[in-house]
């Protein structure tokens, strides 16, 4: 109970302006998305190179090339999101197309000495992948959300509409607007029933994080690898969700029917980081590497509305009544966290490899700065109570047959709230095959993971609870289970 009463800070949304805890991480966080060899591989990429998704892990991959190469990579991402809360099972799913990375590595113009070559690279990764789709619903037969809506007015000494305006105009507020609550003589009222209630809520999201890349590699004898990028990440999110309360109560003294609040935020933002990093031979059999990535600094805007809609029937007429609220948006600047890579590789001649990598990441590292007409102090202080450092674990092997080579791969991206926590934990699982001819190459990954999450329902700022007739606490937490199905496809052309 005390995790969860510690996620009511971080992860349902504020009925005040601003982002949460969740949002923060979801940007800072890093779910490579590659090229069908390094998905293959489970991204152990860190020792390996000679990939353009390596750039994203340890940019000391790219003085491994030997011959000037283009590659793409579409992929088909699919989501299946099951969510269990009372009892009571729901699930979605959802497909989306998009392109993992594009990039041209050169070498034309390479300073080749008996000692010493130079490699340069331009394109794109992703770094992260929004876009999933989750379904809940349950019958409460105790309360309704408005209950503790209200009890916040009564706390805050909210007593009519325009302190209200103020107070939540776009969550509270626009109840008052629909006739779902009433300030009068006697206290605050609403025409919904006191359970009896089936309560349903739906989140969509799309997008991600690509980042754009520069980036230079050295080649020191085969023995040493260099390698620094200049990075540009663009962040886009979209989140579309909707909550509502069907009344399933045979009343005929209260004609309340239904109520719906459908939320849309939208999330840009263009960020700067640069990565250094170095892969050492100090055997035939053994490559080891190392990575730092500096914080990324993003430059964040963000758009949010509201629109909410109420039904009522006495049996003689059915009235509607909506409320939008207008657009609001607003601007900040917010750091991620820097992260650290330790990687290894083991080289069996021309034959394959096993690979390993090791990340730090410190969440606690987040920070979002002040704007001019917000103070942003109370969520980095829940960012500094509540997250912690982690790590992320992955692990590959390739093996070659002539022009064919199969893969195999594992990562685990640790929980942010610290190593001994699986909540938001990351597993998955990947096999892959490559084929090259001549000068082209192409190669196919398949990779299955999983993602827990658990959380309240309904925004912790309502204090909200599901009590019995007796008194007792209802647990109304949700448990979140995502499984991601990914098919990727990588096309290298290498020009000589």
């Amino acid at each position: 109970m005390k995790k969860l009463l510690i996620l009511t800070i971080l992860i349902a949304p504020l009925f005040l302006k601003g982002q949460g805890v969740l949002d923060i991480y979801n940007i800072s966080t890093s779910n490579y998305q590659g090229t069908a060899k390094s998905m293959a591989m489970g991204n152990a990429m860190g020792a390996v190179g000679q990939d353009f998704s390596s750039i994203a892990i340890n940019p000391a991959g790219v003085a491994l090339f030997r011959k000037p190469t283009f590659t793409i990579t579409p992929s088909l991402y699919n989501t299946y999101t099951k969510t269990e809360i009372n009892g009571s099972d729901s699930w979605d799913s959802k497909s989306k197309i998009s392109f993992n990375n594009i990039g041209y590595v050169s070498t034309l113009s390479a300073r080749n000495h008996s000692s010493y070559s130079d490699v340069w690279a331009f394109g794109m990764n992703r770094v992260n992948n929004f876009n999933n789709r989750v379904y809940t619903s349950f019958y409460n037969g105790y309360n309704s959300l408005v209950d503790p809506f209200i009890n916040e007015l009564i706390d805050y000494h909210i007593t009519d509409a325009d302190e209200l305006s103020q107070f939540s105009p776009g969550y509270i507020y626009p109840l008052w607007q629909t006739y779902l609550l009433d300030f009068t003589p006697d206290g605050i009222t609403s025409p919904i029933p006191v359970g009896g209630l089936t309560q349903i809520r739906e989140v969509n999201t799309w997008g991600g994080t690509n980042e754009w890349n520069l980036t230079y590699g050295a080649n020191i004898n085969d023995k040493i690898y260099f390698g620094l990028s200049l990075n540009m990440p663009y962040l886009y999110s979209k989140r579309a969700s909707s909550y509502g309360e069907i009344n399933e109560n045979d009343t005929p003294d209260n004609d309340f029917r239904e109520w719906y609040q459908d939320e849309s935020v939208s999330t840009t933002g263009w960020g700067f980081n640069v990565k250094a990093g170095v892969i050492v031979y100090p055997l035939r059999w053994l490559r080891v590497g190392f990575a730092f990535h500096s914080p990324s600094i993003y430059n964040i805007s963000e758009s949010w509305r509201t629109e909410t809609t109420s039904y009522f029937d006495n049996g003689q007429y059915y009235e509607q009544y909506n409320y939008n609220t207008p657009t609001n948006t607003y601007s900040y600047i917010m750091k991620t966290p820097e992260r650290y890579n330790f990687s290894a590789a083991f080289i069996f001649g021309n034959f394959g490899m096993i690979t390993a990598d090791y990340e730090l990441v410190n969440y606690k590292n987040m920070h979002v700065m002040n704007s001019n007409d917000y103070d942003y102090s109370y969520l980095n202080n829940a960012i500094d109570n509540n997250m912690a450092l982690t790590g992320n674990f992955r692990l590959g092997t390739e093996w070659r047959f002539q022009n064919w080579c199969v893969r195999g791969g594992y990562s685990y991206n640790g929980s942010p709230y610290g190593l001994s926590s699986n909540i938001l934990s990351y597993n998955s699982y990947s096999l892959g095959f490559g084929y090259t001819y001549r000068l082209f190459t192409i190669d196919v990954a398949y990779v299955i993971a999983g993602k827990y999450n658990e959380y309240y329902l309904y925004s912790p700022f309502t204090s909200y609870t599901i009590i019995d007739e007796q008194g007792n606490l209802i647990p109304n937490n949700v448990k979140e289970s995502t499984l991601v199905n990914n098919f990727i496809v990588t096309m290298r052309f290498r020009l000589f």
